[in-house]
């Protein structure tokens, strides 16, 4: 593989992107964020993957990235919002 870090998190511009409203995925969000509801947190995707990353398990990533593309994931990723995501995660 001949790349790096910045080749690794530069994507396709997806800004515009939803994580759908499902059994599944509203589980993921009722544990991670419960302090609002599901519904609300899932309305923001790049900060409610920004929970995700800090806090899911592997079988709560393991749905998302059934749902997501690497580049909606690389996208969260490089814009998280500040604070949620920490060294440990």
């Amino acid at each position: 593989m001949n790349g790096s870090n910045s080749d690794l998190l530069a994507s396709p511009v997806c800004e515009d992107f939803s994580i759908p409203l499902t059994e599944a995925t509203q589980r993921i969000a009722k544990r991670l964020v419960w302090f609002e509801p599901a519904e609300l947190a899932l309305k923001e995707p790049v900060r409610f993957l920004a929970y995700a990353f800090a806090h899911a398990r592997d079988c709560d990533m393991h749905v998302l990235r059934a749902v997501l593309s690497d580049a909606q994931l690389r996208f969260a990723l490089k814009n998280a919002p500040p604070g949620i995501i920490d060294a440990k995660s």
